[in-house]
């Protein structure tokens, strides 16, 4: 996260390979959706990067972030 808040200011690889990614379109408030995945055992993160409209931050700035654990 303090590799994202530093935004241009960043210095380093990135924490994170950022041409791996899945991602998913934009939803409505109240609807789901639902990616398959194969993973191997391990430690993910998940993120969101759409903008927060009222604080123009990405949601996973604001807290829209999981650790997911595979085993």
């Amino acid at each position: 996260m303090k590799f994202l808040a530093a935004g241009d200011q960043a210095q380093g690889e990135p924490p994170v390979d950022f041409n791996s990614y899945i991602g998913t379109g934009v939803l409505s408030s109240g609807k789901a959706n639902f990616v398959p995945l194969t993973l191997k055992p391990g430690t993910y993160f998940a993120a969101c990067f759409v903008t927060d409209p009222a604080t123009h931050k990405p949601h996973a700035m604001i807290g829209m972030t999981r650790f997911i654990t595979v085993r």
